[in-house]
């Protein structure tokens, strides 16, 4: 049986390449389909957020933790607020507490599209570079229109300038807010 690295590790891996890892009809889907359903429920849990959380891969890419990626999908998905761990490429790890709106790949990259509460900012944070990651009580509402989860739509975020892409291949990940604008939240009580 596989350990929770090594199926978390094969389906991204799968789900990185140049094929429909999420489409049950696509032969590769469905193979992996057949293997997550004989995991254990809580690595198959974790397995099948990897697998429909992310949009595919389009050049090199340097891997992020794969219980790392779930648990921070899990997180966004539950709207929970995380408290993790970013390791910059100058100087030591900085702990942040963000609102993890999205888990993307980009040009062969994996970025965490979130709301960060520690710069007061939008943030989209290299996965690779998270070295740890707890999900908190608190929650928060995700900005109308973000990146949906699966999509291959690449990520952006609304500056308040016009794009320079034509509008045809235009997207947004957020609402039109001002930039400056905080996202809505919730407490950790509700409300």
């Amino acid at each position: 049986m596989f350990t929770a690295t090594e199926a978390l590790g094969l389906v991204m891996a799968v789900v990185e390449g140049p094929h429909g890892a999420a489409d049950a009809a696509d032969p590769i889907g469905s193979a992996l389909g057949k293997i997550i359903r004989v995991l254990p429920e809580a690595v198959a849990s974790s397995a099948e957020s990897v697998r429909h959380g992310s949009a595919r891969r389009t050049g090199p890419v340097a891997v992020p933790d794969p219980g790392t990626t779930a648990t921070l999908i899990r997180a966004g998905r539950a709207g929970l607020r995380v408290r993790l761990a970013y390791r910059r490429p100058h100087g030591p790890a900085r702990e942040m507490e963000v609102d993890p709106w999205a888990v993307v790949i980009r040009h062969g990259l994996w970025y965490l599209l979130c709301w960060s509460h520690t710069a007061d900012a939008r943030r989209v944070l290299r996965a690779d570079r998270v070295a740890a990651v707890d999900a908190l009580a608190d929650t928060f509402e995700p900005p109308a229109g973000r990146i949906a989860p699966g999509s291959s739509d690449p990520p952006t975020f609304p500056t308040g300038t016009p794009s320079s892409s034509p509008p045809s291949t235009r997207r947004t990940t957020s609402s039109t807010r001002p930039s400056s604008a905080k996202p809505p939240r919730r407490s950790a009580g509700g409300s």
